[in-house]
């Protein structure tokens, strides 16, 4: 029987690298005696970004210079003079161009890679560089593990929750020397589940101290900008309209979303994504039946919303919980109505983490098998985020 196993691993290394021509190019028209008429001009031109045709950008350069980097043309720019250059790299390729995509076309268990790890290296375009953001345009590969609780045919209590959430198939992850990298990931975070493998990655590099821009701050493995928006732990399938009961977050995650505070807002609230439906669940219940769970409950796989409060509290309202976890959202333990979380600690971030196991003994109900009932403890979470106006 055929198996298929893949390591995908984005290795990200601050490079030195020589900066020629990396602010303009010289277009030589035409150029004579200058004494005499000139037919031969210099046409200067920045490599700034631009859109390719397909809708990718990319960076303008020469004709010549963009097949020297191995890009392909796609559009013109600089009045003509220049390329809209789209770099993209398959798998052990290296770039130092600023917004280089990532690229695997779908391939399903019967292919293969030419390499396995598949490693891509993203070098840093100059020393002014601190952060290196990555859009995940497309990203399928194998699921995690999935524990099937319950009782198998002879009546024999399954309980290998242990395995629940390990990418043990395919595997995703980044690293940069001397810098924190990338929890492993896997699974769909695009698009919904599918059998074939593919990804779209696109890599922008921001500069130090660009703090405003999408690069945002030191230490924020996602960041998010506007007023509104959407969550979710890796692996969630996001384009579900009821709640999830297949699926599982990741083991051993442990890592910040932050949030840019928009202008005239002082908080910012967080809540079930899907109307009518509570998408949020971590760890096992403190109760047999969906509850919610806080603070010193939450030991294994949590949400931190620093100083939680209520939605409409004012600013200087007592915040006691921290971590929330269980089957319900709630600033209260032991609830079975979910409800709005808000913070008006800044900056504005939640920290996710989860450990290496999943928790199932043979009695399989809530408070001892986070994979029992409906929510499960194990699907995670996928939460609206809506930022306050100052009162």
């Amino acid at each position: 029987m055929y198996s298929f196993s893949s390591f995908i691993s984005l290795l990200i290394l601050l490079c030195t690298i020589n900066e020629l021509d990396a602010t303009a190019n010289d277009v030589v028209e035409d150029k004579k005696d200058e004494k005499l008429l000139s037919i031969f001009n210099v046409v200067t031109f920045p490599n700034t970004f631009c859109t390719g045709s397909a809708s990718k950008n990319g960076t303008c350069y020469t004709a010549d210079e963009c097949e020297t980097r191995g890009g392909t043309a796609s559009g013109s720019c600089a009045s003509g003079y220049g390329v809209c250059c789209v770099i993209t790299l398959s798998c052990g390729g290296t770039s130092s161009d600023n917004c280089t995509y990532i690229e695997q076309s779908s391939f399903t268990s019967t292919s293969s890679l030419n390499s396995n790890p598949c490693t891509y290296t993203i070098c840093k375009n100059s020393n002014m560089i601190c952060r290196i953001r990555l859009d995940f345009t497309t990203f399928t590969i194998a699921n995690p593990f999935t524990t099937p609780v319950g009782a198998d045919a002879a009546g024999t209590t399954i309980t290998n929750a242990g395995a629940t959430g390990d990418c043990v198939t395919d595997s995703f992850s980044f690293t940069s020397p001397g810098s924190r990298g990338s929890p492993v990931i896997c699974g769909a975070n695009s698009g919904q589940h599918t059998t074939s493998r593919s990804w779209i990655i696109k890599a922008t590099q921001y500069t130090c101290g660009d703090y405003d821009s999408l690069g945002g701050p030191p230490g924020c493995l996602q960041y998010f900008t506007g007023t509104t928006g959407k969550i979710s732990s890796f692996n969630y399938p996001t384009s579900e309209t009821t709640t999830t009961t297949s699926s599982s977050h990741l083991s051993n995650q442990c890592y910040s979303i932050c949030f840019r505070q928009e202008a005239t807002k002082c908080s910012i609230c967080f809540a079930s994504a899907i109307a009518g439906q509570n998408t949020f669940g971590l760890s096992v219940s403190p109760n047999a039946a969906a509850k919610s769970a806080v603070d010193s409950e939450c030991t294994s796989d949590y949400l931190q919303i620093p100083n939680g409060v209520a939605k409409g509290a004012a600013a200087a309202a007592v915040a006691t919980t921290q971590k929330f976890c269980g089957r319900i959202l709630n600033l209260e333990r032991n609830l079975a109505a979910e409800t709005s979380v808000c913070s008006f600690s800044l900056p504005f971030r939640v920290d996710f983490k989860t450990d290496a196991d999943e928790v199932c003994t043979a009695n399989t109900d809530a408070t001892t098998c986070e994979a029992s009932l409906p929510p499960g403890g194990s699907i995670g979470f996928f939460l609206a985020f809506e930022q306050i106006p100052c009162a």
